[in-house]
């Protein structure tokens, strides 16, 4: 027999993990249910007669409401964890004692043989019959384990299911609505990206990084900036991540093409390659283009005397972190313009397109050298109220505080005084 261990205690133990079993089965049919509603929820979708945006936004609720019922599952599973391990604990006891009883089964039948030869072995029978019973009331115990072992593994199989049926038909329909929906965004993103092109004077937008909630903002911000400012013209639109690596193909080519044409070079196409690649992450890393993580956005301007090829890539460009995801992006402005670090009204991703394109106006109109605008600025920075008169940023240089006020004057509905102000000499400006 085990050390400490009893058979009425670990029946104790066993209707404890029964009693859990019961209510868990009752967890479990309310998962199911749920899941099953959800499913039905996503197949009616299909045949409304909503918007694909309104389909989009519907199946995205859907789908974290089917994320959270399968993590409710998942939370019930680990749940489940702590009754195998006690089933499992008590398995091992139970085999242990009939271990025991077994060996001491065989030491009495042993001595009574010997006893029987002396006519006494009748004395140890009470002691052959209680570990008898022992070992039938162990092998019952045995038996229950095993059944409740069996139950609550069906029982975990079934919460599996909640996020491991990818492959059901059920599933594989809705995924499927999902790729129609997704399939749609990418055709209005194409769409957006043409209009850009050819009726607002852009040279390349690429929108294969971002929300398509995100590009619908650069369309609107665009379409308002070049109907005040006709002259605008921005060679690139795009994330950030694929920008740089444009400008790192393109220097990496310019760099082997000038090694190429050095006379008295005898390098293999493989060195080559290597010496262009470290020149051009060189010049990545000098120009500041290596370290984007902690960049939301920027309007980026390289010099023509570097390579004419560049010069395609200079323009507008949001991190991939925050032009892919909507919701991220516009959470992360909430928290700037209640920390007063944004002007109001600037908690959306349109309005950092906006400061983007007040940098490019600035450039196009030599805005931060113009001595009214100066004049403003420097009130602005002398009456030291920029946090509660625009935004924290708009300290930083007269650039910024240009692109904080045109960023205002378009998002906030009642723009205050500098992001009035100056928009309105910014027209005058171009009008000049």
């Amino acid at each position: 027999m085990a050390k400490n261990f009893s058979i009425e205690n670990s029946k104790s133990k066993l209707d404890d993990v029964k009693t859990n079993l019961e209510s868990k089965k009752k967890e479990l049919k309310n998962l199911e249910k749920n899941k099953k509603k959800l499913l039905e929820a996503g197949t009616e979708l299909e045949s409304s007669s909503l918007d694909s945006d309104s389909q989009k936004l519907i199946m995205e609720y859907i789908n974290d409401a089917l994320d959270d019922n399968a993590k409710k599952g998942e939370e019930l599973s680990e749940k489940m964890n702590e009754d195998f391990s006690t089933i499992e604990e008590i398995t091992q006891d139970v085999d242990n004692s009939l271990e025991s009883n077994q060996q001491n089964t065989s030491k009495l039948k042993k001595t009574k043989g010997l006893l029987d030869k002396i006519g006494v072995g009748g004395r140890i029978d009470d002691a052959l019959s209680e570990l008898n019973e022992n070992k039938k009331n162990l092998g019952d115990l045995r038996t229950a384990l095993k059944n409740t072992e069996k139950e609550l593994s069906g029982i975990s199989q079934k919460l599996s299911s909640l996020w491991s049926d990818n492959n059901s038909s059920e599933n594989v329909y809705v995924n499927q609505i999902l790729m129609n929906i997704e399939q749609f965004n990418e055709n209005k993103k194409r769409n957006i990206e043409n209009n850009l092109m050819t009726e607002y004077n852009i040279g390349k937008v690429d929108f294969i990084d971002y929300d398509i909630e995100v590009a619908e903002s650069v369309g609107e911000a665009l379409k308002e900036a070049v109907e005040d400012f006709p002259d605008l013209h921005i060679n690139y639109i795009g994330s950030i991540n694929t920008q740089v690596k444009g400008i790192r193909d393109v220097l990496v080519k310019h760099y082997i093409n000038e090694i190429n044409n050095m006379e008295d070079i005898n390098w293999s196409e493989k060195e080559i390659e290597k010496i262009a690649i470290y020149n051009a992450d060189d010049f990545i890393e000098y120009a500041g283009l290596n370290n984007i993580e902690g960049t939301i956005a920027w309007s980026l301007n390289i010099p023509e005397d570097i390579n004419d090829e560049l010069l395609k890539y200079n323009g507008i460009a949001i991190n991939e972190k925050y032009a892919s995801n909507n919701k991220a992006f516009k959470n992360l402005k909430i928290n700037e313009v209640l920390t007063k670090n944004k002007p109001i009204g600037c908690d959306t991703p349109r309005s950092t397109v906006d400061h983007e394109l007040g940098h490019e106006i600035d450039k196009l109109l030599g805005a931060s050298e113009d001595s009214e605008i100066k004049k403003m600025f420097n009130e602005m920075l002398q009456c030291g109220k920029a946090r509660d008169e625009l935004s924290e940023y708009s300290k930083k240089n007269i650039n910024e505080f240009i692109a904080e006020c045109y960023s205002e004057y378009r998002n906030n509905p009642q723009p205050r005084k500098y992001a009035k102000n100056v928009y309105s000499r910014l027209i005058k400006m171009r009008k000049d």
